[in-house]
């Protein structure tokens, strides 16, 4: 049972489990009156490395990229692959302010150091969007999806390296 929750490349929740485990935390921050935030973070530069060094390299750098993401959260949050080259992280109890602090130290983790392929340093990029529960009280789980989405969305408009914070 559980290994049909994993993502089998990177090990961490697959799709299914992450949103099971948002619409869970969903409910029960919301019986303890406490907010909650949600983060999209996108590898953008994914689709570049998988053309250039192919599928197993694309992989490789996903697991490194879930790594570090998983490296600047609480034991309490959750990581997940929501698609492709998109991760959902979810922090219960975390208001918008939370949110953006574990995201900003998600970007400088990405952004520390280049990853090698041989000579090649290969500069990681992401796009995060993010949504608070304290900001959007009222907020269904699918939209609190769509208005990380969206937010990441722009924050890839703008350009590289972007966090961009859904505001009602």
């Amino acid at each position: 049972r559980r290994d049909s929750l994993i993502d089998p490349i990177i090990g961490t929740w697959n799709r299914s489990a992450i949103t099971r485990m948002l619409a869970t935390e969903v409910e029960r921050c919301y019986n303890d009156s406490k907010p909650l935030s949600l983060i999209l973070a996108d590898l953008e530069s994914w689709q570049q490395i998988h053309a250039n060094y192919g599928h197993a390299m694309s992989d490789n750098f996903l697991i490194k990229f879930s790594s570090r993401l998983r490296s600047c959260i609480r034991p309490s949050d959750a990581l997940g692959r929501y698609e492709g080259e998109t991760f959902m992280v979810v922090l219960p109890g975390a208001a918008n302010k939370t949110a953006s602090v574990i995201a900003e130290r998600m970007k400088q983790a990405i952004l520390a150091e280049p990853e090698r392929i041989g000579d090649d340093n290969i500069a990681l990029t992401l796009a995060m969007g993010t949504v608070s529960t304290d900001l959007f009280p009222a907020a269904a789980i699918e939209d609190l999806i769509t208005l990380a989405d969206d937010a990441r969305r722009a924050a890839k408009k703008t350009g590289a390296n972007r966090i961009v914070q859904a505001k009602p």
